[in-house]
């Protein structure tokens, strides 16, 4: 017909365009180029033969009539309609007939530049990445010199990914020198999408090469290669997936989603209706592998040989039979092979001499036409390669191989490659795999051989001595059985393990270095050489060889005599077997320590990793470094712990541990503590025979602290042991704050003051003193620990020193050994000023770790005595803090003055670690050096723990006993009614009043006063359905809303509450309510002293103060001082009404209003989400921490409904504020605040006409119109707060004032 007659024409035009672009190959060879001098075919062939050995180099005689004869055979071989002879290139054709078809390997040495080969990565790391080829072949990675060679390889690619790649160049380097001089074959390839992806037309049935350039907001940019350009969206990305942050060092990504970040690279297709000749970016989708598993090339589809890209899956029909192989054609015009050892099923010949034909039986009838995929692809010498894998075609992992290191017994050479090496079989797998292709796995024969997995033994690795060529090839004869030992399992595109049958590997104790672990146990080693300083080294085979320490001979090592002379020469002559067991080993180095200490081979009882260390446990080691503090034990892998002389004196009596141990002794050891020191290094923790000490960086470091005190009779595995270890273990809450009586405490050790390190001065000494535990520890932990060693610092034993008692350390020293005498008690009572809360009962048992410190200061004692009887109340007077006290502005506290800084002012320490600032401003650089102190509290944030405090100083009990006056004066506290008040005037903020009840004296030191927080008034509902007009924002008089409105100067208010009294400067405030409710009540109380005070989620009542700038949101006051803000956007989600507060609300507006959680807006510092601040005077001069609360009210009127504030959900609308500030995330973008403390950002192109914003990238805008707009806008705040208020403003926080 018309159609066929017109297909085969285009067909053949189509063929005849390949074959004019091609160059032409009429006998399987290039032709020869004047420039480049290169041997004819036949002699580069058998040179490659010469060369072409997995691990080594035979030499192959053949005479050149015969390779004439097979040049002639291959040249009479029909090509019928293809470009390409049958099986491509580098198939050979020979045999009686010369016609027998023989699939050369594709080597190292037939490898060239341009080479295209299906890889799988291997291994990847910042600098190379490893490849595995076809054939057992191995290539590297280097980082591109192009745009991502600032990337490190390792944000590029992942392990067992699937990719093509290219050939740059092989190489032959030799390494090393003399006899160790070894010759390394290398093969460097590109994954570059302009390498693997070409300068030809782009195809939208092949696999696209690209790196990602960039990650937007709807999808992917990404990089094909030669100026061209993709775009991929995040709804063709099939899968899960994962955005990940290059910058970002110490991030860890989710390993089985897949990675998309600036340089990545994938294999991309181009969309199905998109237009290739007009786009100029691509649209592309990125399919996952189980997609691209099946995704095949279309029979029509003809691409030249240059474009064929291996991992393409093709359509294959067997047109004949190599001896090794299948040798196949696809797309009508194309022609390749199939090796024997890619069919994914191994035969096993039944004799010697026989080789397996039962396979080609497999590939007849309906099973000549097979799925395969493209492998290996070489347009120079029209080389194809093809597999049928099952890996392969369902781009996943291989069956699992044994393990390296395994020994297979009786396994059946499969496959005898002459001279070259052998395939032997592995056994066989329980079930056949399941990604057979179905028209195989109906053949019971291939469903039974896909079963059997292989090993490949080369001929350097069949004997220990070298073998001859001849002698190989009859030992290792096809269906002979040998014992083989697996080396490797890396060769991921073949499937193929590894290995070795010479006696010397197989019965060897390690095969590298990497095999050798730290505690294993080897048995009869022999010994190779006698080392000078006495270490013996022993070989483990294999060139593996580890060294014993001359410490590490013998248990007792330091004991040296004739004797042991003579047995050391005897046990350790060379050839002599011995006991060994691996102490650590350095696998880049290739260095090994081992140890022949008889007590270390046989203990049970070792530790190896720190983070396996439980309290309790025990565990031999040996002694490696001895100081004046402690003896430091080592184990295995490097870990090292140390026992403390004080642990020593007070569990087994050791006066002098440095005479009574030696190095190298063996010790039995408990686990006191093992935690991890972040941020930190121990120098103490070096193991005097290793050169490689892990305390080199800052990186921190393990402390293990260990007991010599080992019972024998406790066993490991008794549940009574297991049990009183558990015990033993639990932290001992000891009481801050608790009184010691006199006579309790006994002198143990008086430890001298030290000079500072970094600057002037020293630190005074402490003496330890032994305390009974019912003292100061809880009645529940006072069985588990009798005793309890504490330290009293020379500075904690008066109240104020002398300045010749404390100018120099000898002269502290003095002082302090008049006062405390070694053996003695304490005629003083004493106070527990702080303690390590994480000590255990095992540490403090074994005088571990950090002492608990006691005062002997007398004021703090007899306060804490008063505080004890009183209760910790409003009735005691001064307050000695702990981190559970409940701390309020204006309470006073005592504390003696730990450090006074020329910059900063005094720092004052209190109970449990607290501690305080008496600052520069309030004369603290004035204060003495260890003095009892009393202060009043200024400043107060209880955010963090311990909390951070502002202090200053009383003077003496001036402020004391105001307090008392206004008790004394008035009777009247929190929560006593006032039956009647007239107001003397009034402004925005308060109203002073007069008292007119009887017996309530009234002078110029009393100022009794309300707060518009405190008045009576209703709060809005909702916003004002009508502005207010312009003038109306303008008018500065108390209008309608206002808690004050309508009262005016002589008005009598009645059934009042005092909220608050307080003494300021000598004059007396009290503060008064008119609103109902029991304010004594904390639950239902409206003053709060500080915003401590108010967790998150807490309802309340507050008044507007101000406006806050640039429409951020309403400053408000819930009580008198206190200045907390409702951002914009938890006001109203009606944006008319946020860009115009001034015209909905006005200042004395109430409204109720929740407490929000700031972690939102703290944890988005980073991007300059601040949290306002008013920077008041005092404010400033106080303190620069921010603790600012934040409110809602559209949390209060949805009923604290919190849907509005969480994550919001695709295609939601919602409301944000410009915020210009804020570092810009993906420029350029506009940054917003969202409500609930999210940040958004809105990408240029994504603006609503771009070209109407003035202040934007590409905005044309005239100022006239900007103008205009900002008059409907109107910018300008307000006025707030009338003035003549004498006492304070809205803003000014009066607990700060005091």
């Amino acid at each position: 017909s018309y159609s066929t007659s017109h297909a085969s024409c285009q067909a053949l035009k189509h063929m005849m365009t390949i074959l004019q672009a091609e160059t032409s190959f009429p006998r399987g060879r290039r032709p020869r180029e004047k420039q480049e001098k290169e041997s004819s075919p036949q002699k580069r062939k058998f040179k490659l033969e010469k060369n072409d050995l997995l691990f080594g180099e035979q030499t192959i005689k053949q005479s050149k009539k015969k390779a004439k004869k097979n040049e002639s055979s291959h040249a009479n071989m029909p090509l019928g309609n293809y470009s390409l002879p049958l099986g491509g290139g580098h198939v050979r054709f020979g045999g009686k007939n010369g016609k027998e078809a023989i699939i050369e390997a594709i080597s190292f040495q037939k490898l060239a530049k341009g080479t295209k080969l299906l890889g799988v990565i291997r291994e990847v790391n910042d600098d190379f990445c490893l490849v595995s080829l076809p054939n057992m072949l191995t290539g590297y990675i280097l980082p591109s010199k192009k745009g991502s060679s600032d990337i490190p390889l390792r944000k590029q690619l992942c392990s067992g990914q699937t990719l093509s790649v290219k050939v740059l160049k092989t190489s032959t380097d030799k390494v090393g020198k003399g006899k160790k001089q070894v010759t390394r074959r290398r093969i460097e390839v590109s994954i570059e999408p302009s390498d693997i992806n070409g300068t030809g037309e782009l195809s939208r049935h092949e696999l696209l090469r690209g790196r990602i350039v960039s990650v937007e907001d709807h999808g992917l940019i990404v990089d094909l290669g030669d100026g061209r350009k993709g775009f991929c969206k995040f709804s063709n990305i099939e899968g899960e997936y994962e955005t990940e942050d290059v910058e970002d060092d110490n991030y860890s990504a989710d390993v089985s989603k897949r990675l998309l970040n600036e340089g990545r690279t994938y294999d991309f297709v181009i969309e199905e209706n998109a237009s290739i000749d007009s786009a100029k970016i691509l649209p592309l989708s990125l399919l996952k592998d189980e997609t691209l598993a099946t995704r095949a090339l279309p029979s029509t589809y003809h691409p030249t040989l240059q474009d064929l890209q291996p991992g393409s899956l093709v359509r294959t029909n067997v047109e004949a039979f190599a001896t090794n192989g299948l040798l196949v054609s696809f797309s009508t015009i194309f022609r390749g092979s199939i090796s024997s050892s890619h069919f994914g099923a191994n035969w096993i010949p039944s004799n010697k001499s026989e080789k397996p034909e039962e396979w080609k039986s497999v590939f007849e009838g309906n099973s000549r036409t097979l799925m395969a995929r493209i492998i290996t692809v070489d347009a120079r010498t029209k080389v194809i390669r093809l597999s049928i894998q099952p890996h392969l075609l369902s781009l996943s992992k291989a069956e699992k191989l044994p393990p390296p290191g395994t020994v297979i017994e009786n396994a059946t050479v499969i496959r005898l490659d002459h001279n070259i090496g052998a395939l032997l079989s592995l056994p066989l797998l329980e079930k056949v795999p399941s990604n057979l292709q179905p028209s195989l796995a109906r053949n019971n024969s291939f469903a039974e051989a896909s079963k059997r997995q292989a090993v490949y033994v080369h001929i350097s690795k069949a004997s220990s001595s070298r073998t001859s060529e001849e002698s190989f090839n009859k030992h290792y004869a096809p269906s002979t059985k040998h014992k083989v030992r697996i080396l490797s399992t890396t060769h991921l595109i073949d499937g193929v393990a590894t290995g070795a049958t010479a006696t010397e590997m197989v019965d060897a104790h390690v095969l590298n270095y990497e095999d050798v672990k730290p505690g294993n146990i080897f048995r009869n080693v022999p010994v190779c050489k006698n080392m000078e300083g006495g270490s013996v080294m022993v070989d483990f085979g294999l060139g593996v060889r580890g060294i014993i320490p001359s410490l590490h001979l013998f248990d007792k090592s330091n004991i040296t005599s004739d004797y042991r002379t003579r047995l050391k020469n005897e046990k350790f002559k060379i050839e002599r077997k011995v006991d060994v067991r691996v102490l650590n080993v350095e696998t880049k180095a290739k260095r090994c320590f081992v140890t022949a200490k008889p007590s270390l081979v046989k203990a049970k009882d070792c530790f190896d990793d720190y983070s396996r260390i439980e309290v309790g446990q025990r565990g031999t080691g040996f002694i490696s470094k001895i100081d004046s503090k402690a003896v430091y034990v080592t184990f295995f892998n490097k870990v090292y712990g140390r026992v403390t002389a004080r642990s020593l004196a007070a569990e087994l009596g050791v006066e002098d541990h440095l005479a009574d141990y030696h190095l190298g002794d063996v010790v039995k050891c408990r686990v006191i503590s093992c935690r991890k020191r972040v941020g930190k290094n121990l120098e103490t923790y070096v193991d005097t025979e290793s050169e490689e000490v892990e305390h080199g960086q800052n990186c921190g470091f393990w402390d293990l602290n260990l007991s010599l005190h080992v019972d024998d009779s406790e066993c490991s595995d008794n549940e009574l042991g297991i049990e009183k270890a558990k015990k033993m273990s639990q932290k001992i809450g000891l009481r801050a704050g608790a009184i010691l009586p006199s006579k309790s405490m006994k002198v143990v050790e008086l430890i001298p003051s030290i000079d500072k390190k970094r600057e002037n001065g020293f630190i005074p000494g402490h003496a330890i003193v032994r305390v009974k535990s019912k003292y100061i520890a809880r009645s529940e932990d006072v069985s588990a620990l009798p005793f309890i060693e504490c330290k009293i610092p020379f500075d904690q034993i008066l109240d104020s020193y002398q300045n010749e008692d404390i100018a120099t350390k000898k002269d502290m020293d003095s002082f302090a050994k008049k006062h405390l005498v070694v053996g003695k008690k304490i005629e003083q009572k004493g106070l527990l000023l702080h303690y390590d809360h994480k000590k255990s009962s095992y540490e403090y048992a074994s005088a571990v770790g950090k002492l608990p410190v006691i005062s002997l200061r007398p004021c703090l004692v007899r306060n804490a005595h008063e505080s004890s009887d009183e209760g910790i109340s409003k009735a005691a007077k001064v307050l000695l803090p702990t981190c559970e006290t409940n701390l309020y502005i204006g309470a006073f506290v005592q504390g003696y003055i730990h450090e006074v800084n020329s910059r900063h002012g005094a720092f004052v320490h209190f109970l449990d670690g607290v501690v305080g600032l008496i600052p520069k401003l309030k004369k603290g650089v004035t204060l003495s050096k260890w003095e009892t102190v009393t202060c009043r509290i200024e400043a107060l944030d209880v955010a963090c723990r311990p909390p951070k405090i502002l202090l200053r100083q009383s003077s003496s009990a001036e402020d004391l006993d105001s307090e008392d006056t206004v008790n004394k004066k008035f009777n009247i506290k929190a929560g006593d009614k006032v039956g009647k008040a007239e107001i003397l005037d009034i402004n925005f903020s308060r109203v002073n009043l007069k008292v007119l009840d009887e017996g309530f004296p009234s002078n110029r030191t009393t100022r009794v006063r309300l707060h518009m927080s405190m008045a009576e008034s209703a709060p809005l509902q909702c916003v004002r359905h009508r502005p207010f007009t312009k003038e109306e924002t303008q008018i500065e008089e108390i209008n309608e809303g206002h808690p004050f409105y309508k009262w005016k100067k002589g008005k009598i208010l009645k059934q009042l509450i005092c909220v608050e009294t307080y003494v300021l400067q000598g004059i007396t405030f009290i503060e008064l309510s008119n609103m109902k409710g029991n304010t004594s009540n904390a639950a239902n109380s409206t003053l709060f002293q500080s915003p401590s005070e108010l967790k998150p989620w807490t309802k309340l009542s507050c008044v507007v103060v101000r406006f806050a700038k640039d429409r951020q949101g309403l400053w408000v006051n819930p009580s008198p001082g206190l200045t907390c803000l409702v951002p914009s956007l938890e006001i109203s989600e009606d944006i008319k009404v946020l860009n115009n507060l001034q015209k909905y609300f006005k200042v004395g507006d109430r409204l109720d209003c929740i407490v929000m959680n700031k972690k939102n807006w703290q944890k988005h510092r980073g991007w300059g989400l601040r949290i306002p601040k008013l920077n008041t005077e005092e404010r400033s001069q106080t303190s620069k921490v921010n603790d600012t609360l934040i409110l809602s009210w559209l949390l209060s009127l949805n009923g604290s409904d919190t849907t509005g504030i969480l994550k919001k959900k695709r295609g939601e609308l919602i409301a944000g504020r410009i915020n210009n500030s804020m570092r810009l995330y993906r420029p350029p973008s506009l940054m917003l605040e969202l409500r609930g403390g999210f940040r958004g950002r809105c990408c240029i192109t994504e603006l609503d006409e771009p070209d109407d914003w003035v202040n934007m990238p590409l905005g044309r805008q005239e100022q006239k119109k900007f103008d205009e707009l900002r008059d409907i806008i109107e910018l300008e705040d307000p006025p707030m707060l009338h003035n003549g208020d004498d006492i304070d403003v809205a803003s000014n926080n009066d607990q700060t004032e005091r």
